[in-house]
């Protein structure tokens, strides 16, 4: 009987001592894991800070472009209004209503040949502004809102007699 309490003894004496060192592997394992918690909380509290600034960061560089946006909204808008008010744009506007009266001259007279457009004359002087007489500037010109006139419906063309030729003067 002896044997065997000496074998249970002998046995539980291993088994006491595997738990232990069980016990003592898995106490190292949690100390292990308890400073990775400490250092990976670090890291994690600094990560957020990083990620704080950085949200800082870009709202204000998106008021810094929202204001950049704005001032050139404004620099567009006043660089077209001093172009439309400059001198350059009148002249260019002036030359356009001329090569215009005179290219429609010229489609008249090659419509309509036998009329004697000679009278006709687009009396530009020179120097003449095509800024409107009201204005002080060319506002009036490029309203956005000022209902485009319509463009009147073609009429059939009249039938005209022929003048009757005067017999005394020789025909050509």
């Amino acid at each position: 009987m002896t044997k065997g309490l000496m074998d249970r003894a002998v046995h539980n004496e291993l088994t006491l001592e595997r738990v232990r060192d069980q016990a003592k592997a898995t106490e190292e394992e949690l100390l292990q894991l308890q400073n990775w918690k400490v250092v990976t909380e670090r890291k994690l509290k600094l990560a957020e800070e990083a990620r704080d600034e950085h949200q800082k960061e870009v709202e204000l560089l998106k008021a810094v472009l929202e204001g950049k946006e704005e001032e050139l909204r404004l620099a567009k808008e006043k660089a077209v209004q001093e172009y439309r008010d400059s001198d350059a744009l009148l002249t260019e506007l002036g030359s356009s209503y001329t090569d215009g009266f005179e290219d429609a001259l010229r489609q008249a007279k090659a419509l309509y040949p036998k009329f004697d457009f000679s009278a006709v004359d687009i009396n530009v002087a020179e120097g003449m502004s095509v800024q409107p007489d009201a204005s002080d500037d060319t506002a009036d010109l490029f309203a956005e809102e000022r209902p485009v006139s319509v463009a009147p419906e073609p009429q059939a063309e009249e039938t005209r007699t022929p003048e009757p030729k005067d017999p005394v003067a020789p025909s050509v």
